[in-house]
C-alpha cells in the first residue's frame, strides 16, 4: 500500500506539471495592457515620487512587459516602490532574489494585514547596519497573493480551468525601519491603485 501511495503522488505531480506548462484549451488569450505608470500617481499619502532609472542589466535577467521603479519622499522619509508586470511567472520572484545582491540581509517572512483583510508579506531586513521593512505581494490585477506559492497555485488552477490568460504583477515596497506605519498605509494605497480597473 505504501508503494501505491507513492505512485499516485507521482502521477499527480506529473499531471500538475503538464497542466501548468501546456495549454490544451481553445480559450482566447485576453490581451491586457496595464499601463502601470498611469495607474500609480506621483503623490501618495503626502509622499511625492521621483522615477528611478531601470538598470539595463535587469532585462538580461527578466523580460517583463512593464516595470515601474520610484522613490517617494516626504520630508526626510523615503518609501521605495517597484512593480513588475508580466504574463510570465518566471519574471516574478520574491524580493530576496534581487535585493540580496544590493546588500540586504533578509529575516523570516511574516504576514501583514492591510486594508479589508488583504494579506501581504512583510520581511524585516538590514543593510549596512540599518533596519528596513519590505512589503511585497503578487497579484493577477484583481486578487492579491501574499507569497509565490499562492500565486503559482492560482496560475495552475486557472490553466486547469482553461481561463483566459491575465497579466500578473509583483509589488515591492520598502522603507527604513522607523517608518513602518507610513509603509502600511502606503502599501494599502498602492494595492488599491494596482487592482483597480
Amino acid at each position: 500500500m505504501h508503494g501505491r501511495a507513492k505512485v499516485i503522488i507521482l502521477v499527480l505531480i506529473v499531471f500538475t506539471y503538464i497542466m501548468t506548462n501546456f495549454s490544451f484549451g481553445n480559450a482566447a488569450e485576453e490581451e491586457i495592457k496595464v499601463n502601470i505608470k498611469d495607474k500609480i500617481p506621483y503623490l501618495v499619502n503626502g509622499y511625492e515620487a521621483e522615477d528611478l532609472e531601470i538598470p539595463e542589466k535587469l532585462f538580461n535577467i527578466i523580460s517583463p512587459e512593464e516595470i515601474l521603479m520610484r522613490v517617494y519622499k516626504k520630508n526626510d522619509k523615503e518609501i521605495n516602490l517597484a512593480i513588475v508586470i508580466s504574463d510570465s511567472r518566471d519574471d516574478l520572484h520574491a524580493p530576496e532574489v534581487c535585493y540580496r545582491l544590493q546588500g540586504f540581509e533578509f529575516g523570516p517572512e511574516e504576514s501583514e494585514i492591510i486594508s479589508n483583510g488583504c494579506e501581504i508579506s512583510k520581511i524585516m531586513t538590514r543593510r549596512e547596519d540599518k533596519a528596513y521593512v519590505f512589503h511585497f505581494w503578487y497579484t493577477d490585477m484583481k486578487k492579491v497573493y501574499k507569497n509565490r506559492f499562492e500565486f503559482l497555485k492560482n496560475i495552475s488552477i486557472d490553466k486547469l480551468l482553461n481561463k483566459n490568460r491575465k497579466k500578473y504583477a509583483l509589488v515591492i515596497v520598502f522603507t527604513d525601519g522607523a517608518n513602518i506605519e507610513d509603509l502600511k498605509s502606503y502599501s494599502e494605497e498602492i494595492n488599491n491603485k494596482v487592482i483597480s480597473e
